[in-house]
């Protein structure tokens, strides 16, 4: 007797349905990795978002009585921890040399200091929230306007890094994101 058969074998079928199906299994893990790497990345970002320092500086100016008095302060106004790697001063856009006092009685020749302090915050560390005064000066008997010139150009150059390593330095006055503290 002859063996009549109407269509395909079904070892045929069964086996291509395997190949549809292990196709199938292939791109759904395919796609779900791709959205696991996506996730990944987002919660890093937002890792890195919860820790971000934000460090600015700021220049007050004040007269009180017959006193000039001027403070620079830097502060960290971020959520997270600000390794400070260096921060210089400029005056007039010239790297300050020696004290800044000496600059303000070259201008003002008749002023008396009577409060001065200074700090070097390079290599240190800012909390979210602190504030650490860098440079403060009281003085008597000054020219005012002079007084006014010299704070004026007063400028800071900054750079400093989260607890990643990512590094941001001054441009303009501002933060920016850099690959360097090179500016």
């Amino acid at each position: 007797m002859a063996d009549n058969k109407k269509g395909p074998d079904l070892g045929v079928v069964l086996a291509l349905i395997a190949v549809v199906i292990s196709i199938c299994t292939m791109i759904i893990s395919l796609v779900e990795t791709s959205i696991m790497q996506k996730q990944q990345q987002s919660m890093s970002e937002s890792a890195k978002a919860s820790i971000w320092p934000y460090v600015i500086p700021q220049v007050d100016t004040a007269i009180k009585d017959e006193d000039a008095e001027f403070s620079l302060v830097v502060e960290n106004k971020g959520v997270g921890p600000a390794l400070i790697k260096n921060l210089e001063l400029y005056y007039d856009g010239q790297p300050l040399e020696g004290s800044p006092f000496t600059y303000v009685l070259k201008l003002c020749p008749d002023a008396i200091p009577t409060n001065v302090y200074t700090n070097r915050i390079s290599n240190s560390v800012l909390s979210p929230g602190e504030s650490k005064q860098v440079l403060g000066m009281t003085l008597k008997h000054v020219d005012f306007l002079k007084f006014a010139e010299f704070t004026s150009k007063i400028s800071t150059n900054y750079c400093y890094s989260n607890i990643y390593g990512d590094l941001w330095v001054s441009v303009d006055g501002l933060p920016v994101e850099s690959k360097s503290c090179a500016q």
